[in-house]
C-alpha cells in the first residue's frame, strides 16, 4: 500500500513507488502479486525495527500507523451495512494484521482509550461477519478496562454495544446483557435516540435466544417504535424481522411470513446483503416448517450463496443446517450429513457454542431417522449439556424431546415419557405452539404404547387442532411415523367409535388443557 506509506513519510506516493521498486530490484522487498502488496525481508524487518528503536522514531511511526488504520476502520464502518459490504469486508480481512497492531499500540501506549476504543467500535461488525469472535471480544474487553472521561462515553457505548454482539455470538448472555444495558444506560443520559433503539434490539435478542418471548416481543416493538420515528429503514428491518422470528417460535406462522418478508423488500431496497441473506433464511425456516420445501430450499440457497460470497462464516454454517435439516426431511440423508457436518465444524472451530449445540442437535436427528441410536443418544446428551449451561430453555426442550423419541423407539417407555414431560412443560411455559405441538404427539405415542390408547387419542387430537391453527403441518417422515402410531394405538383399543369421540375431544381442548392433561398422565 504505497498511499499508506506515504503517510509515514515526508514523500509523495510517487516517490514511494520508485523506492520500493528499487528495493525490490535489490532483493530487500518483496511483491506478492496476489494480494498486490510490498513485503520486507524478515531480516530487514528486524534491523529496521531495530534503528527506530535506536532513534527513538518507533513512538511516532507506531503513532502515523494508529492514525492511518483508525481512519480507514473509520471509513470502512458505515459500508459494513451497505451494497458495497463485501468490497469493504475483503479491505478490512486483507488488512486484519495492521488493525491488530495498530490496536495493540492504542492499548499499550497509555495516553486514554480514545483510540482503542473507536477501532473496536468501528470494526465489532468485521469481526462477527467473519467469525473473530475471541480476538475481538479480547480487544473490547482490553479498550473498555481502560479508565475514561465524560467526553468518552458515546464512544464507550459504541464499543459496548460490539463487545455485547461478539459476547451473544458465543452463547454469553449474561455477559452480553450486561454489556448492552451499560451501553443503554449511556446512550439514554445522552439522548441518543437512535442508539437506545439497538441496544433495545440487541436486549430483545438476548431474550429471544433464552426463549423469553413476551420480553423480547416488547423489546423488540419498543426498538420499532423509535426506529419508525427516525425513518430508520435498515434498523425497521431488523426490528421486524426479530418479530417475525418471535411470532415463528410461537407458532404464528402468517404473521412470521409477513413480518419477514416486509423486513427482505426493505433489505433489498437498501442492498444490504447481509441482511437480506439473514431475511431469507428466516424466511426459508418459515417456509420449511408450513412444508412450503421448493420455496424453502430456494431461499436458503441464495442465502448461503451470498454468505459464502461475503465470507460470513457463522452465517454459512447456519444456512447448512438448515439446509441439511431439509435434506434429512426429504430423507436425501448423504447430503444432510456432509452440511450438518460442515456446519459443526466451522462453529467448533468459531467457539460458537450454541451454534454447536444446535448442530448436534441436527446431527442427533439424523441419527435418529437413519435408526442409528447411540449416534443420536451421543450428539443430543453433548447438545443438552451445552444447553443447559447456556441457560437456553427452548434448546434444552428440543434435546430432552429428541432423546425421549430416541428412548421411545428403544421401547424405554418410562424414561421416554419423563424426557417428554419435562420437555413439553418447558414448552407449554414458553407458549411455544409449534413445538407444544411435536412434543404432544410424542407423549401420544409413549402413552399409547404403555396401554392408554383413549388418553393417546385425545392429546393426538390436541396436537392435530394445533396444528391447524398455527399451519404447521407434520412433515413426511414425521406423518408416516405418527399415522404407524395411532393405527397401532386404534387397533389395541379395539373400538373405533371410542377412540373417534377421545380424539374429538382432543381436538376441543385449550393449548393449556392439552398440556395439562398430558402431564398428568403417568402411567408405568
Amino acid at each position: 500500500m504505497p498511499e499508506a506509506a506515504s503517510e509515514f513519510a515526508a514523500i509523495q506516493e510517487s516517490e514511494i513507488l520508485d523506492l520500493l521498486t528499487s528495493l525490490v530490484d535489490k532483493s530487500m522487498v518483496f511483491y506478492d502479486e496476489a494480494t498486490g502488496r510490498y513485503q520486507l525481508l524478515e531480516t530487514v524487518r528486524q534491523y529496521a525495527r531495530g534503528k527506530m528503536l535506536d532513534d527513538g522514531e518507533m513512538q511516532q511511526g507506531r503513532d502515523l500507523h494508529l492514525a492511518y488504520f483508525l481512519a480507514l476502520a473509520e471509513e470502512a464502518e458505515p459500508h459494513l451495512t451497505g451494497a458495497d459490504q463485501r468490497q469493504w469486508l475483503e479491505q478490512l480481512a486483507t488488512e486484519h494484521d495492521n488493525l491488530r497492531a495498530a490496536l495493540a499500540w492504542s492499548v499499550e501506549r497509555k495516553q486514554g482509550p480514545e483510540g482503542s476504543l473507536r477501532l473496536c467500535g468501528a470494526i465489532w461488525r468485521f469481526w462477527s461477519v467473519r467469525g473473530h469472535y475471541r480476538d475481538g471480544r479480547t480487544w473490547c474487553r482490553l479498550a473498555l478496562a481502560l479508565p475514561a472521561d465524560s467526553g468518552l462515553l458515546a464512544t464507550r457505548a459504541r464499543a459496548l454495544v460490539g463487545s455485547g454482539v461478539l459476547a451473544h455470538a458465543q452463547g454469553d448472555y449474561a455477559e452480553a446483557r450486561s454489556l448492552y444495558e451499560e451501553s443503554l444506560s449511556i446512550l439514554m443520559q445522552l439522548d441518543d435516540r437512535r442508539g437506545i433503539a439497538v441496544c433495545l434490539n440487541n436486549l430483545g435478542n438476548i431474550a429471544w435466544s433464552q426463549s423469553e418471548y413476551a420480553s423480547a416481543s416488547s423489546s423488540y416493538a419498543d426498538s420499532l417504535s423509535v426506529l419508525r420515528d427516525l425513518n430508520d429503514r435498515s434498523g425497521i428491518a431488523a426490528s421486524l424481522g426479530n418479530l417475525g422470528n418471535v411470532a415463528y417460535e410461537q407458532g404464528d406462522y402468517i404473521s412470521a411470513r409477513l413480518l419477514q418478508e416486509e423486513s427482505l423488500a426493505i433489505r433489498r431496497e437498501l442492498g444490504d446483503q447481509q441482511s437480506i441473506a439473514n431475511s431469507l433464511n428466516n424466511l426459508g425456516v418459515v417456509a420449511s416448517e408450513q412444508s412450503d420445501y421448493s420455496s424453502a430450499r430456494s431461499m436458503h440457497e441464495e442465502s448461503l450463496s451470498i454468505r459464502r460470497e461475503l465470507g460470513d462464516r457463522r452465517g454459512i454454517a447456519l444456512s447448512l443446517v438448515c439446509l441439511g435439516s431439509l435434506d434429512s426431511t426429504q430423507r436425501d440423508y448423504v447430503s444432510a450429513r456432509s452440511r450438518l457436518d460442515e456446519s459443526l465444524t466451522i462453529r467448533r472451530d468459531l467457539g460458537d457454542p450454541r451454534g454447536i449445540a444446535e448442530s448436534l442437535h441436527c446431527l442427533g436427528e439424523l441419527a435418529y431417522e437413519q435408526g442409528d441410536h447411540p449416534a443420536a443418544i451421543s450428539a443430543l446428551k453433548e447438545c443438552l449439556i451445552i444447553q443447559r449451561e447456556l441457560g437456553a430453555r427452548r434448546g434444552i426442550a428440543l434435546a430432552l424431546g429428541s432423546l425421549g423419541n430416541v428412548a421411545f423407539e428403544r421401547a424405554l417407555y418410562v424414561a421416554a415419557r419423563d424426557l417428554m414431560h419435562e420437555s413439553l412443560a418447558i414448552f407449554g411455559d414458553l407458549s411455544d405452539r409449534r413445538n407444544v405441538a411435536e412434543s404432544l404427539e410424542g407423549n401420544a405415542s409413549v402413552l399409547a404404547a404403555l396401554g392408554a390408547a383413549g388418553p393417546a387419542a385425545r392429546i393426538w387430537g390436541a396436537a392435530e387442532r394445533l396444528r391447524e391453527q398455527i399451519g404447521s403441518p407434520l412433515p413426511p417422515n414425521g406423518r408416516s411415523r405418527k399415522d404407524r402410531h395411532t393405527a397401532s394405538a386404534r387397533a389395541a383399543l379395539n373400538d373405533d367409535a371410542s377412540f373417534a369421540l377421545s380424539w374429538q375431544e382432543g381436538r376441543a381442548m385449550t393449548l393449556d388443557q392439552a398440556v395439562e392433561c398430558a402431564l398428568e398422565e403417568n402411567l408405568e
